[in-house]
């Protein structure tokens, strides 16, 4: 199961204290104005009580203000383990410049997946229980319920994912009426098939999960889905993504990671890559801005960055990781628009 390692960023002057709301305006690619705006998810709903007190908590959403026609679609992105989204505000930038109304969804990730399914990973041993890590993934998406419960986690529906992202929109809605966010939730219902999900590593692989159980109109996993068959890493993945594609057809889906990843092996990413059936070969994406069409994408570009342990895994859309061009610019922004907003 690799799910157990996971990017754990300690960059000084990142980390700081969430909670409360501010909003700003800042600017993105070609000119394109932005709104920036985050809070506390406690603002959102009181009933959502995990929080992290020693990083900003809060969710980050973004909206073109002018610039770019609106897509009328949102694009939610879901952190890696132990991170938030603050560390993640280049994507959703670059998301909200293509015309997508952004949010980085804060959500149950503190307690890493390997370290939950452990204990139901011998098969030697009578509480074996193959399915562990799609129990995880879906009690952060509901809630702990009949369905998928485990004794080393449980997801109250507030904290859910489910739950968070309605609120989430709904409090955007009511602050920012005239910034088209009711859209995508109506009448208390998420309205999934204007949403593309993405996430980072866990955050990858729980997007990938709820694909399978909800139809989106697009999923792309950063350096996952990250889950194997054991809880000891290796190159064979966990059985719900060896189930296949579910409730999303396949063409939905979008891969990309680093060939150098320590964490998540091109090995696994593609036998991933296969069960879940996504079109086209892997393709590396260095020194190229058209990939083919293609939805395996992988990078094989040395690059430096604050956190060594980590940096390969990290380098494909965390902002202190990913590389830069001379214009401050990341360079992966065209992978970026081709896996997420075209």
């Amino acid at each position: 199961m690799k799910l157990w390692l996971v990017p754990m960023l300690v960059i000084a002057g990142l980390l700081a204290c969430g909670g409360g709301s501010n909003s700003s305006a800042s600017t993105g690619t070609n000119g394109v104005t932005l709104q920036e705006h985050d809070f506390a998810p406690s603002l959102a709903d009181p009933a959502i009580t995990k929080v992290y007190t020693a990083q900003n908590e809060n969710n980050f959403a973004y909206v073109a203000t002018t610039g770019v026609t609106a897509r009328n679609q949102l694009f939610v992105f879901l952190p890696g383990s132990t991170t938030v989204p603050m560390f993640y505000q280049d994507i959703l930038k670059e998301a909200a410049t293509k015309g997508f109304h952004a949010l980085g969804l804060t959500y149950e990730n503190a307690t890493l997946v390997g370290t939950l399914i452990k204990p139901y990973s011998d098969s030697n041993q009578p509480g074996f229980d193959p399915d562990a890590a799609a129990k995880v993934h879906d009690a952060v998406l509901y809630g702990t319920n009949a369905g998928n419960q485990l004794s080393a986690i449980t997801v109250a529906q507030p904290d859910a994912i489910e739950n968070r992202l309605l609120k989430a929109i709904q409090y955007l809605d009511a602050q920012y009426p005239n910034e088209g966010w009711g859209q995508y939730a109506v009448g208390g219902t998420i309205q999934w098939g204007l949403i593309r999900l993405a996430g980072h590593s866990q955050g990858g692989s729980q997007a990938a999960y709820t694909a399978t159980k909800i139809a989106l109109p697009r999923v792309i996993s950063f350096d996952s889905p990250s889950d194997s068959a054991s809880w000891v890493s290796n190159d064979t993945p966990s059985p719900w993504v060896q189930a296949g594609h579910g409730a999303t057809p396949s063409a939905n889906y979008y891969g990309f990671t680093h060939q150098q990843d320590p964490l998540v092996s091109l090995a696994l990413a593609e036998n991933d890559w296969d069960d879940l059936v996504l079109p086209g070969a892997p393709t590396l994406v260095d020194g190229v801005t058209s990939f083919g069409g293609s939805h395996r994408l992988y990078s094989n570009l040395t690059v430096t960055a604050n956190d060594p342990l980590f940096l390969y895994h990290d380098c494909t859309v965390v902002d202190a990781q990913t590389p830069k061009n001379s214009d401050g610019t990341p360079t992966y922004l065209p992978v970026w628009d081709a896996l997420c907003f075209e």
